[in-house]
């Protein structure tokens, strides 16, 4: 009697259904499924989803940070496990395929590979909450950072502890008034490119700050630094990105401000300059003084100039002609 391997046998829905966490490893939710369905070997489930093709499956891979490739034979046998559509399943799992897909495409087919690099863990609050507390893992790229449930930064790699910013209210809306600003444009890619310069500009001054131009933004972020390290049981090296996010994010909205980029790119000398740097001054709570943002070191002045060269003919053109430019 011949004994069919279990990716050969129909999939069938699990009793029990599973709600995959947004950006959680294939590995990750399968493992779950199966915890899930009182499976007593996960590896069961993934051999019954497909073949694997370059090593034995071990009840510890998640542990281990490895993630499974599917091919799409296997996508559909997962979906039919899960009791989920597999367009809908894939609005949360990235799901990333094999490299080279099975020599015969209708054949489901399994890949592992190491992903330490790319995941971390999911919010350990909202892990506890859920019964038998799994393991769950999630690609950074793909996954929140910040749970807004229990206020937590979760970071970008597992080498990095998650931070309490319940002190620092400002920063967690920030992160929703930046992520609104990436659904507000047709080409997220450009506001990206902004925000990441307002980002570096903001850092500089972090970093580099004029004792008299930046004294209240420094004490400021000393303040919201000190008041994240007191409601966190260690001290957590607080990314300096995510410390100024919320002027990065001020910043940004002004510097993909049409008015403002049309301004400053028909603006041929400093004092018609001087607006902007007044209305920058004002949104982040500056002193009244600006004359420290004309320098030719400073980063603002630097982006001004470079944006002047790149689109000073363009304007021309286009304020002559009355239509909208960015």
């Amino acid at each position: 009697m011949t004994v069919l391997p279990l990716w050969h046998k129909p999939a069938v829905p699990l009793p029990f259904r599973v709600r995959p966490v947004r950006g959680e490893t294939t590995l990750s939710f399968v493992f779950r499924l199966a915890a899930a369905n009182e499976l007593v070997r996960p590896t069961t489930l993934l051999r019954s989803i497909g073949h694997p093709d370059n090593t034995s499956p071990d009840r510890f891979m998640v542990l281990k940070n490895w993630d499974v490739q599917l091919n799409l034979a296997a996508r559909q046998r997962l979906a039919i496990f899960a009791g989920i559509p597999l367009k809908q399943l894939a609005r949360s799992l990235p799901m990333p395929g094999p490299r080279r897909d099975a020599i015969d495409p209708a054949t489901p087919s399994l890949h592992f590979a190491g992903v330490s690099s790319h995941t971390r863990t999911h919010c350990p609050r909202c892990i506890a909450q859920i019964p038998g507390a799994p393991v769950i893992r999630v690609y950074s790229s793909a996954a929140e950072g910040y749970c807004r449930r229990h206020q937590l930064w979760l970071g970008e790699c597992a080498a990095q502890p998650p931070v309490n910013l319940s002190s620092a209210p400002e920063i967690a809306k920030a992160i929703h008034r930046r992520d609104k600003l990436f659904r507000s444009d047709e080409d997220p890619d450009w506001i990206s490119s902004h925000v990441n310069t307002a980002q570096d500009i903001m850092i500089a001054w972090r970093r580099n700050p004029d004792p008299l131009l930046h004294r209240r933004l420094t004490r400021r972020w000393n303040a919201r630094e000190d008041a994240v390290n007191a409601v966190n049981h260690a001290p957590q090296l607080l990314p300096t990105r995510l410390l100024v996010l919320p002027e990065t994010v001020i910043l940004a909205e002004i510097l993909i401000d049409p008015t403002w980029r049309r301004r400053i790119g028909l603006a041929e000398l400093v004092h018609e300059q001087r607006p902007f740097y007044l209305h920058i001054a004002h949104r982040l709570g500056f002193l009244g003084w600006t004359a420290g943002l004309h320098t030719d070191n400073d980063p603002l002045r630097r982006w001004v100039d470079q944006h002047r060269a790149q689109h000073r003919h363009t304007y021309r053109f286009t304020y002559r002609h009355h239509t909208p430019a960015r």
